[in-house]
């Protein structure tokens, strides 16, 4: 009923994990090829296909971290899926390419672990323009610093 793609520009950890910096892109070829895997196993609701190097990397049946960024896209998910469930026929598959969006709290543990930040100085970190924001405002800092803490406690050897 809709698609949206984007790229990773950078992820936190570096070696691998949730883009923490992307580009929302078009990509036909990539769409197409994920809509066929999603007929064949006849899933029907809210899907992420992830695809790396043009292999399937992983698949989950859940909105993804980067969805703010699909919203300021033109493409509101949440809102498809609930004229989905009221019985309306949906597609939607037109949104604007070239936006970033940055999940500002994994660019940061990102940069403090020695990787190039997205932003070039405190006043572009703060600046939204352009730039779908990982976080709602000030006022939702509570995932952030909840995510802190976990990268900040000291490991124990298992």
């Amino acid at each position: 009923a809709a698609a949206f793609a984007h790229r990773r520009l950078h992820e936190y950890p570096a070696s691998g994990g949730p883009s923490t910096w992307r580009e929302s892109i078009r990509d036909d070829a990539l769409v197409d090829r994920a809509r066929n895997i999603v007929a064949r196993v006849g899933w029907r609701g809210v899907i992420q296909l992830e695809f790396k190097g043009g292999r399937l990397l992983d698949v989950n049946p859940r909105f993804w971290g980067s969805l703010s960024l699909a919203e300021r896209c033109g493409i509101n998910f949440p809102y498809l899926l609930y004229r989905v469930a009221m019985g309306e026929r949906v597609r939607q598959f037109d949104y604007r390419a070239g936006v970033r969006g940055i999940w500002k709290s994994g660019e940061l543990l990102r940069a403090l672990s020695g990787r190039m930040p997205a932003w070039t100085g405190h006043d572009d970190y703060f600046d939204d323009r352009d730039r779908a924001a990982g976080w709602a405002s000030w006022l939702s800092v509570i995932p952030m610093l909840t995510h802190f803490r976990g990268f900040l406690r000291p490991r124990r050897d298992r």
